[in-house]
Formats: structure tokens, C-alpha cells, sequence
């Protein structure tokens, strides 16, 4: 069964299609939606004078579109206008929601989108009646889909030893490079090699947790007692110029080899990525 929610910037969920709660509340996904399975992309070429063809050199993902026809019904034509208006207040355009779908063959994926417009398909005249369609345009920011997360199985110690070594491995997806995350628990000294990024973490001391976030822009390296909702340490200013250069690219998995000086038991790594598809469904 093919399932599609909508789910607003402040949580409200709009069961559009299949599932046990399919058209719960009012709102049903109606036919012909577009966008839904596909990403379209803007192919750039080089042409030159009295050349033969153009040389290819690459591709720009624009913005996505996702064309959806839900149908807005009601037991009375008044509860109907009431959950027409409702629909505006949901589908913002300064905040985003959060289209979601799933295939027993693709599992869930979701994508963040806003309001691009929301039309009323009239085909006969609305007075009287307690049901109308409306083509509700989304806008996605990043026109890719966000699948689950690629995790690694958690590294542990289990031998005890002080210098240690290993490997995780992380898969991106198809499409596009990600940036990975990883929870490194002391005590130790641990070192990352992958892609193009080879780090040196400070010492972290046994009972501490660190946090590591790779996004490139918005990178994280915070040090947190083990059960500690504060602010920790932040590792950043003993880090001597080291930051994660690169992300690890798709269609490929990534082998992220590991050292970890001064360890104990106690010690482990675990590892995550972002994974994105093309298409919600």
C-alpha cells in the first residue's frame, strides 16, 4: 500500500492516502499528483563556435515541485469551507512542512516543502456543495528525499585494549554526497580517515561523550558527560586548524577507518549518514 501524509510545520498530520487513517479528517489525496517520483534536473553544456554537439559539463538540482490534488470534504458545505481555510493554515509558505510517503519497496521517505500555491479545481459550480479539489503546489528547498538514515553497527572495545583500530562502513545513497555524524564515547584520543578527511580529535576523558557532526557550514565537535543535558565542552578550539574537509561521496560505500589511543572497555563509535533518493515515493 502506497502511503502519503503531509505533516504541517507544527506537527498536524493530514493522512492524504492509504494506511489505516487514509482520508481521516477530511482531506484525501485526489489523482494525477506530479513530482512525487522524480527530481528534474537542469543539464548545463558548453557549446562553442562551429563545434559538433555541446561538451556536457554537469548538472544544477534547481528547487523541487510537487504537484498534489487533494480533495477537501466535509459532512456539511460549512464544515467543507472550514477545512478549506484550515488547508491554507497548514501548507505555509514561510515555514515548512513535511511531505511524507512510503513503498513496501522504498520504506518511508520524507521531504521538507512549502507552500507554492493552493488553486480550487473547480469543474461545476462549488454553492451547496460539501467537497472541492484543490491543486496544491509544494515547494522543496533540496528537491532530494530524505530516506533512513545509513548506520553502522556501534564499534565497542570489547577487548579492553589501549591502542586500538577498526572500520565502519557508510552508504550515502544514489544520488548525492552526505555528511556524516558520529557519537565517539572516551576515554581516547580518536583519529578519522575517510575521503579526504584525516582528524585528530583531543583527548576525550573516560565518562564523556562527544558528538561530532560533519555538516559542512555548521559543523559540531561538543564533549558532554555521559546523562549531561548541558553544553559540555567544546572541543573546537583545541582542534589546532583540523576540520572535516569533504563529505563521502554517493553510489559507493565509504570505509571510515578509526584509531583510538589511551582507550579502555569503555570505549566506542558509532557512526550515521544522511541518505537521500530521488523521489518521495
Amino acid at each position: 500500500m502506497t502511503i502519503v501524509y503531509y505533516v504541517s510545520p507544527d506537527g498536524v498530520v493530514l493522512h492524504l492516502s492509504g494506511g489505516l487513517y487514509g482520508g481521516e479528517n477530511g482531506f484525501r489525496l485526489g489523482s494525477g499528483p506530479e513530482g512525487l517520483g522524480h527530481v528534474d534536473v537542469d543539464a548545463i553544456f558548453d557549446p562553442s563556435a562551429r563545434g559538433i554537439g555541446e561538451h556536457y559539463l554537469g548538472a544544477t538540482f534547481a528547487h523541487g515541485k510537487i504537484d498534489l490534488p487533494i480533495h477537501v470534504y466535509g459532512s456539511t458545505p460549512d464544515e467543507a469551507g472550514r477545512r478549506r481555510e484550515w488547508l491554507r493554515s497548514l501548507i505555509q509558505r514561510d515555514r515548512q512542512g513535511w511531505l511524507c510517503g512510503y513503498t513496501s519497496a522504498a520504506g518511508w521517505r520524507f521531504v521538507p516543502v512549502r507552500r507554492g500555491s493552493i488553486k480550487p479545481a473547480y469543474t461545476r459550480d462549488p454553492a451547496g456543495t460539501n467537497g472541492t479539489t484543490f491543486d496544491v503546489l509544494l515547494i522543496a528547498d533540496n528537491p532530494f528525499a530524505r530516506a533512513a538514515d545509513g548506520d553502522a553497527p556501534e564499534w565497542v572495545n570489547r577487548a579492553g585494549a589501549a591502542a586500538v583500530s577498526g572500520s565502519l562502513s557508510l552508504y550515502a545513497g544514489p544520488e548525492v554526497e552526505s555528511w556524516p555524524a558520529f557519537v565517539f564515547t572516551g576515554p581516547g584520543v580518536l583519529r578519522l580517515v575517510y575521503a579526504d578527511n584525516d582528524v585528530t580529535l583531543p583527548e576525550v576523558h573516560a565518562g564523556e561523550q562527544v558528538q561530532i557532526d560533519t555538516t559542512n557550514g555548521a559543523q559540531t565537535l561538543r564533549a558532554r558527560k555521559i546523562g549531561d543535558a548541558g553544553r559540555g565542552r567544546n572541543l573546537w578550539p583545541l582542534m589546532k586548524g583540523q576540520q572535516f574537509v569533504g563529505p563521502i561521496p554517493p553510489a559507493e560505500v565509504t570505509r571510515v577507518s578509526f584509531t583510538v589511543r589511551g582507550a579502555s572497555s569503555s570505549t566506542r563509535l558509532w557512526a550515521t549518514t544522511p541518505r537521500w533518493q530521488e523521489g518521495v515515493l
